[in-house]
Parts: C-alpha cells; sequence; structure tokens
C-alpha cells in the first residue's frame, strides 16, 4: 500500500487531497491542529489513515513530524498544504503577526519537505506536493507577509527540483489563485488583498486537488491554477511595472469581487 503524509489535513484543499488519496488505496498520516476534527476524518477515510496532531508555528511539533517522517518504513508521497494568512497593512503589522506567517508557511515547510526528501532518498523514490499560492507572484498589498513567505517557498521548490535530479525523487508545485476555503473567507471578511477576487468565482478545493494530483502523475515541475491565469501570472512576475500601473483598476474590480463573494454566503 502506497503511504502519503499530507499537512493541512483538516480542511480545504489538504482534505480534498486526503479523499482523493484514500480513493487511490493510499495510507495517510493526516496532520494539522485540530485533534476532534482529525480523528472525524480518520474514521471517514477508513482504517488506513492516522492522525498526527501538530502546531507547525511549534519548533517541537515541527520536529517531531519530521522524526515521525524519518522513521516511516516507506514514505510514498508528502504533501505539503499547509498555511496561514493574516492580513493586514505592514505598517499595522506586528513582529509576531509577520514572523508567524513566515515560520508556519515557510520556515515549517522547508524543514518539513527536507524531512521527505532524506527518506525518499534512501528509499530511491517518492515524490513531493507542494501547494503553493498565485501571491508568490506579483506580490499582495495588505497581505506582504503571505505573498513574503510565498515567494520564498517558490524559490525553495524550485532550488530543490534542480537537486533532486536523478535521486528518483520528483516535486510538483501548484499555485492556486483564490480558492473557496475558510482561509480565502477570513482574507475576504478581514481586509485581505482585493486580488484574490478578480475572477468571477473562486475555484473549489477538489478542484485545485484533482489538477494538483493530475500535474503529480504527469511528473510537472509547476503549474498555476485557474490554467488561464498562467500567462498573467509569469507577465507580472517578470514585468512589476505591469501590475502597478493595471493596480487601481484591478483593485476597483477586485473588490467588487470581494463584496459579490462574501454576498453569496
Amino acid at each position: 500500500m502506497p503511504f502519503a503524509v499530507v499537512t493541512g489535513a483538516s480542511g480545504g484543499i489538504g482534505l480534498a487531497l486526503c479523499r482523493l488519496l484514500a480513493a487511490r488505496g493510499y495510507g495517510l498520516l493526516l496532520v494539522g491542529r485540530d485533534a476532534t476534527r482529525l480523528a472525524a476524518i480518520s474514521v471517514e477515510l477508513g482504517s488506513d489513515t492516522q492522525p498526527f496532531i501538530a502546531d507547525l508555528e511549534r519548533e517541537a511539533d515541527v520536529a517531531a513530524l519530521s522524526t515521525e517522517i524519518a522513521n516511516r518504513v516507506r514514505l510514498d508521497l508528502f504533501v505539503c498544504c499547509h498555511g496561514i494568512s493574516e492580513p493586514d497593512a505592514v505598517a499595522k503589522s506586528d513582529a509576531t503577526a509577520l514572523s508567524r506567517q513566515i515560520s508556519i508557511n515557510l520556515t515549517a515547510s522547508m524543514i518539513l519537505m527536507a524531512a521527505g526528501v532524506r527518506r525518499m532518498i534512501r528509499q530511491n523514490t517518492g515524490n513531493i506536493l507542494c501547494i503553493g499560492s498565485q501571491g508568490a507572484f506579483g506580490g499582495m498589498g495588505d497581505s506582504a507577509a503571505y505573498a513574503a513567505s510565498k515567494f520564498g517557498l517558490r524559490g525553495f521548490c524550485l532550488s530543490l527540483i534542480q537537486e533532486l535530479r536523478g535521486t528518483g525523487v520528483g516535486l510538483t508545485l501548484v499555485h492556486p489563485g483564490a480558492v473557496d476555503t475558510p482561509m480565502l473567507r477570513h482574507e475576504a471578511a478581514a481586509g485581505g488583498s482585493a486580488l484574490n477576487f478578480l475572477n468571477e468565482r473562486p475555484m473549489n478545493a477538489e478542484h485545485v486537488a484533482t489538477a494538483a494530483l493530475k500535474a503529480l502523475d504527469a511528473g510537472k515541475s509547476e503549474i498555476i491554477l485557474p490554467v488561464w491565469d498562467s500567462l498573467s501570472m509569469r507577465l507580472v512576475s517578470g514585468w512589476p511595472d505591469l501590475l502597478h500601473s493595471l493596480l487601481p483598476t484591478l483593485l476597483r474590480h477586485g473588490e467588487k469581487g470581494r463584496k459579490r463573494y462574501l454576498s453569496r454566503g
């Protein structure tokens, strides 16, 4: 039986991935903070799942999960799908909020992916699936620390892909735009970047999970979702002044999208 460790397993994209992987016959280690929620998901998915309670802001919990990964008899897939967003202007953000987003979204991700890679290299096979964000491409006002963490995550993954050549270990990095999850609803209500709401509707988590596994199966290094955002993300990444010149129009459109999203309840 193939085995996967999934962080962020208690909801959103992470839960959708767990359900798809369970349907493929994977045994699963479900990583998250909510013990009650993970226990219910474990019952839903069957006897080949096990919850692992961890707060990935805590160094001790990250270290414990790294040890768990290292001691696994076999690890076929590590899914890095955890993350937080605490929207606010930089000038209004305290050091704790800024560092927490970097610690959880970037530092914990790097440490855990490194643990997964070491385990997989020993067995000469395995895959990493990392869920990033379109925030890695163009910056996001009022979500600067979140964007910084995703810029860093992309740089780490693209560098790691180079290191993994010839090892038998693969890495696929997925950058979704807005996804209808509790985190997006929090961002919408808390004044996060209006750029999250440019498309008519956010994607659903199941769509993203399905596309992510399809990219993994195909051995792709990096994809952007929805696919029609790929060109615009590459453009604003390469020419940031383009985004700055379009920003007033995009923000007006995004604020309309935010209100539309919140009105749907």
